[in-house]
């Protein structure tokens, strides 16, 4: 059937056309498919490079956390060795002796902490009942 308003063509005209209307078709498939993948990549780009910027600023702050958690430690430390001054022992075994028992701090939380980190990962987890 003929759209109104147009002039009534015989069908070897339009079997005729028909290759050229697929070709054309095809064409702008391939051009609009293009376009959808080159605006996801431009997408990708720039949610990488957001994900990329905040992930330096995190670890820019880490290493700054990082730093400031070893000069606390330091501290800890020296001031640890000085409340040895009444032990009657050299000034550097004193400093030693601090380091040594921050240390040994650090180390059993540490161990407390992955202690009951273990335990909670070896107990089961209660599944919802399906009511």
């Amino acid at each position: 059937m003929d759209e109104p308003g147009e002039p009534a063509g015989d069908a070897s005209s339009d079997d005729a056309n028909l290759p050229a209307l697929v070709t054309r078709l095809g064409e702008q498939i391939l051009s609009f498919v293009d376009s959808k993948v080159s605006l996801l990549k431009i997408e990708i780009q720039e949610g990488v490079g957001a994900y990329g910027r905040n992930l330096i600023a995190l670890g820019a702050a880490g290493l700054v956390g990082a730093v400031g958690f070893a000069l606390i430690n330091v501290a800890v430390a020296l001031v640890v060795g000085d409340l040895l001054r009444g032990a009657d022992l050299h000034q550097m075994i004193q400093k030693a002796a601090g380091f040594a028992v921050t240390g040994f701090v650090y180390l059993v939380a540490g161990s407390a902490i992955a202690f009951r980190a273990w335990h909670r990962l070896a107990r089961p987890v209660p599944r919802p009942t399906g009511r």
